[in-house]
């Protein structure tokens, strides 16, 4: 059997782009390859290797278009779901401060509104270009309109996080945000509401 590749040694080349993408990112986190035989091109491991939980992706050769994006998807799907990357500096003051089930959830709330306004400002400056290239005046203002209330209702939840000083809006990307929010969300007591959190983060991913 084939030994793990660590995150500091070279990993074979997958053929396809986004694949190769995701595995570089896999390896950045930590994880560890190795090598399969077959329509398996490798499987890939979290830094728990080697423990009872940890996390393992299949990675396949020439499953999905040519690009490899259905592969990256699920490279990717993985080092997010996984509990034992290194965290944030937001996940990491759940740890550190003890936080009450509430306030965690309060912290998650905020996160994701910031997430969906951001997905939603986006999505207005988009169908703004699209009214400005038509010359679509009413449509231009009403996407301008959007932007601002995506703005407005995304900006306070920000700086409910207590990061008003960053610049708005923030150099992050919606998925880390997302992130965060399922980092906290695994600290939570109650299983119920966990799993609603969780299904409530998948619903706001691209």
């Amino acid at each position: 059997m084939a030994e793990y590749l660590g995150p500091d040694e070279p990993w074979p080349k997958h053929s396809r782009p986004e694949a190769r993408e995701a595995l570089d990112e896999a390896s950045d986190a930590g994880w560890s390859f190795r090598k399969s035989a077959g329509h398996a091109f490798g499987r890939i491991t979290c830094p728990a290797k080697g423990s009872p939980d940890a996390c393992i992706v299949v990675v396949f050769s020439t499953s999905g278009p040519a690009d490899g994006s259905e592969t990256a998807k699920a490279i990717r799907r993985g080092l997010r779901k996984c509990r034992h990357a290194p965290k944030s500096e937001l996940a990491d003051a759940a740890d550190e401060e003890r936080l009450s089930d509430a306030t965690i959830i309060r912290r998650v709330e905020q996160l994701l509104r910031v997430a969906n306004g951001l997905a939603e400002r986006n999505r207005a400056m988009a169908a703004r270009d699209e009214a400005l290239d038509r010359a679509d005046e009413f449509a231009f203002d009403e996407a301008d309109r959007r932007i601002v209330d995506a703005d407005n209702t995304a900006q306070t939840a920000w700086d409910d996080l207590g990061r008003s000083i960053e610049p708005w809006p923030p150099a992050v990307a919606t998925d880390e945000l997302l992130d965060d929010a399922e980092r906290f969300v695994a600290q939570l007591t109650d299983s119920e509401r966990r799993g609603d959190l969780h299904r409530l983060i998948d619903r706001l991913r691209p």
